[in-house]
């Protein structure tokens, strides 16, 4: 099941390829810079990391306390001939570390490359080393929904399917193989907890499958060249039945609304995306899973994406049948 991509503030706080983890253990060691920076067209600010492997002195990438992430470098972004430097800050740690202090991340304010064009980065970690990559901003004006469902269920008779339909256009047709779609429909709910109404939400599969007597959600793949996904109803049921499953108290659910989202990025972040086996509300990366990169002279990831979103509504009548509240 997919886990949910886009970090409020900032998707690179969470990518940590750091570690010499990936490499066979105890093989020579070669230092490597890891430069990560993924530009979100629809956010005013951009973001990037960098950060160099490490050795230990045993099998243990733990036992490092040294943090690999490095502050006081030089990066830049380039953007329809003029570069932008990229400037330095901190930034408090989420969840446990085992490094102490606040995160190094450079970052430029006012600057929202999303018209299709040409974008580059370029870092000088020292050494005489340089770390460089490119990629094309995504234009949302290239994208828009054509016909999507509003409201759950679709007013059609029960079993029907809760569709979105979207286009692209680009004048330049070999473009569109560059293009990669992530679809999602979540479900935001509120649960009361101690009198306090605790903010939930959960991804709806497209259909369920049936495994070893078992109705397994199966969700949407990220993919290129598609414009359409559909929702089946039996599925967003199942979904609807599970938030309280166990609890009698049917009424301590509380739902706001769906939303359907599609998040559309390049080819470079749809391939580490899918390498990485992670989804939506942050770029979760783990050190064992596969590399990929588009870094020339170190390793890491320049990517770009943008999001559409549509509200869906839930009908009362619909939430009343499950004997929860209506927010």
């Amino acid at each position: 099941m997919k886990k949910s991509i886009l970090a409020s503030v900032f998707l690179l706080l969470f990518i940590s390829v750091s570690c010499d983890d990936s490499f066979e253990p105890k093989a020579d060691f070669s230092e490597k810079y890891i430069l990560n920076c993924i530009i979100n067209g629809d956010s005013t600010t951009q973001y990037a990391t960098i950060s160099k492997s490490f050795d230990v002195s045993g099998y243990d990438p733990y036992t490092n306390q040294n943090d690999p992430f490095l502050r006081n470098m030089y990066l830049e972004l380039m953007y329809k001939g003029k570069a932008y430097r990229m400037r330095d800050t901190l930034v408090s740690r989420l969840g446990d570390s085992r490094y102490p202090g606040p995160i190094p991340v450079y970052y430029l304010p006012n600057f929202t490359p999303n018209d299709g064009t040409e974008i580059k980065i370029r870092a000088y970690p020292g050494e005489g080393k340089i770390l460089s990559a490119s990629t094309r901003s995504l234009n949302p004006n290239n994208f828009y929904f054509s016909s999507s469902n509003r409201t759950i269920p679709t007013g059609n008779a029960y079993g029907s399917t809760l569709r979105f339909t979207w286009k692209e256009f680009f004048p330049d047709q070999s473009l569109n193989q560059e293009i990669f779609f992530a679809p999602d429909l979540i479900l935001v709910y509120y649960k009361v907890e101690n009198g306090v109404e605790k903010r939930h939400q959960i991804e709806f599969p497209m259909y369920l499958l049936s495994q070893e007597g078992k109705d397994v959600g199966i969700y949407p793949p990220i993919a290129n060249r598609i414009s359409t996904v559909g929702f089946e109803e039996p599925a967003i049921d199942s979904i609807m039945r599970s938030i309280s499953t166990g609890d009698p108290n049917k009424s301590n659910y509380i739902i706001d609304k769906a939303y359907f989202r599609l998040l559309i990025m390049d080819k470079y972040l749809a391939t580490y995306y899918s390498a990485q086996q992670t989804f939506l509300d942050e770029f979760s990366v783990r050190i064992n899973q596969p590399d990929f990169t588009n870094i020339d002279g170190g390793l890491g990831i320049f990517g770009a994406y943008i999001t559409k979103k549509i509200t869906v509504d839930l009908e009362k009548f619909y939430v009343d049948s499950f004997g929860y509240r209506k927010k």
